[in-house]
């Protein structure tokens, strides 16, 4: 085969991904803007990087190469500001490097809370375990520690944030991703949440939201 219509082969692939690619992004763009506007959220579309954006310093975003957020709703609710946004990185592996995609709901709550994760016990929880990252055992609520890896460095403090109330709530959600810290706390999954599916991640977060500030 000519070389020529080789690289015009490849070439066309290469802008029919793009295009796709194009599409798609601007599809969940204008998706996200008509639920965020139609709900009186400030709706931020272009890429921004984790300092532009002023985000609360979570460990998701930390450690990671190019980190930026894009498509962030946002307003107030009383005295806590709530977020829903795109989050996106690049793997640090040498060799395959790929850009990572997440949906993050982020609350700046007016109280600091205790550094805590709280993730769904998988295989890789469980290596990291071993590898010395030390889950926070709830002797009385098995269940809760069965189902849960709890991960901070104030257990005391962690034992009194997680009450029965945020641990049977957290029950419910079979793929939990929760973080806390002196900003307020962060909810995401892994991949592009579909717009469809924002009113209920919003609902979940400012229902938590109000749990902990009957703490305070």
């Amino acid at each position: 085969m000519d070389l020529a219509l080789i690289a015009l082969a490849i070439f066309s692939v290469i802008a029919t991904i793009m295009g796709i690619h194009w599409y798609r992004a601007t599809v969940r763009r204008e998706e996200a803007s008509r639920f965020f506007l139609s709900r009186g959220f400030k709706f931020t579309p272009g890429y921004q990087s984790l300092e532009e954006a002023g985000r609360g310093n979570f460990f998701l975003f930390s450690r990671r190469r190019s980190p930026g957020v894009y498509n962030v709703g946002e307003r107030s609710i009383g005295d806590s500001r709530i977020s829903l946004f795109d989050y996106k990185f690049t793997s640090r592996a040498r060799k395959n490097r790929r850009t990572i995609h997440f949906t993050v709901a982020e609350v700046r709550t007016a109280a600091p809370l205790p550094i805590c994760t709280v993730q769904t016990e998988t295989i890789l929880s469980k290596i990291a375990q071993v590898a010395g990252y030390e889950d926070i055992d709830f002797a009385h609520d098995p269940e809760f520690s069965k189902q849960f890896v709890v991960r901070g460095a104030e257990p005391a403090q962690i034992s009194a944030m997680l009450t029965a109330e945020l641990r049977e709530f957290f029950s419910t959600f079979p793929d939990l991703n929760f973080e806390s810290g002196p900003d307020g706390f962060i909810w995401y999954t892994p991949g592009s949440l579909k717009v469809a599916q924002y009113d209920r991640m919003l609902t979940c977060v400012e229902q938590l939201d109000q749990m902990l500030k009957r703490q305070c």
